[in-house]
């Protein structure tokens, strides 16, 4: 065998060997990994350099009110376990004691970090998060579409999911700053979640699941003394969240009625809300 001959199949055996070396195994899209809740904080880790865009739409009705928020958002990752997030809102309709008002809200940029991220060769993932999110007023019609304060929301996420269920507990705190002398109160969040993994393949993941909130918000406070006292309440929230994430895309719907609220004002009570959002992956 001649060098020109030896020379062109070892050259044939290097590039195969690169190649071989060079092709990994497709990672699954995060959609495709574990659901999401729809209605409780948290849980937007998603793969490295993975982009998500789509609107998030809430709608609460009130016992004479009603607010319904269409919310534009925008996620990334800019790691496996840090993702960044955008959120803008903008009030599609409130009717809030005979005033009502409609145009852009607050825009929330925040993040979340997972600093444990643990999976077992795509059986199952166990995952813990903490997220900070800032709420920046850009609306001066207040106060229908915004406080005109800064808001600060801190939080914390523990979810696990296996072949045939997702659970995740979470909690956080809504840390209000002061505007005009004028203060909201403070907001406990307290939210859980359970339910089977109906389908799941390569290309698809289909869960229901049962998702509980709580909130816990305190007075308001007028420069420095409560302005109403009844403002006080508490409210957990509980209903059934459809989860379907297909290839590159992602939908979910829900609705919550309270279980249980506490409120001194029957124009303040709850009567149920609904949810749903659209995430297309880049």
């Amino acid at each position: 065998m001649n060098l020109r001959r030896l020379a062109f199949l070892w050259c044939i055996v290097i590039t195969g060997t690169i190649g071989a070396q060079e092709q990994k195994p497709c990672e699954p899209k995060s959609i495709l990994e574990m659901p999401a809740p729809l209605f409780c904080l948290g849980q937007n880790i998603i793969n490295k350099n993975e982009i998500f865009i789509g609107p998030t739409s809430y709608t609460t009705f009130w016992h004479q009110d009603e607010l319904t928020t269409f919310m534009p958002s925008l996620l990334y990752g800019v790691t496996d376990t840090l993702c960044l997030t955008l959120f803008v809102p903008t009030i599609i309709n409130h009717q809030n004691g005979g005033l009502s008002g409609d145009g852009l809200g607050d825009i929330v940029p925040g993040f979340e970090w997972a600093y444990l991220n643990k999976k077992d060769g795509g059986k199952s993932i166990t995952q813990a998060t903490v997220l900070a999110q800032i709420k920046i007023p850009v609306s001066d019609n207040r106060p229908i579409l915004t406080t005109g304060a800064v808001d600060i929301t801190l939080g914390a996420t523990l979810i696990h999911t296996n072949e045939s269920a997702y659970m995740f507990a979470s909690t956080g705190i809504l840390i209000p700053t002061w505007k005009d002398n004028f203060r909201k109160g403070y907001q406990f969040f307290y939210e859980a979640g359970i339910g089977p993994i109906i389908h799941k393949t390569n290309e698809s993941l289909l869960s229901i699941f049962l998702e509980c909130s709580g909130i816990y918000t305190t007075a308001d406070v007028n420069n420095p003394f409560p302005s109403d006292l009844m403002l006080k309440n508490n409210v957990i929230y509980a209903g059934p969240v459809l989860y379907w994430g297909y290839k590159n895309m992602l939908l979910q719907v829900g609705v919550q009625a309270p279980l249980t609220q506490s409120f001194d004002q029957i124009v303040d009570k709850r009567n149920v809300r609904t949810g749903m959002e659209a995430y297309f992956i880049f």
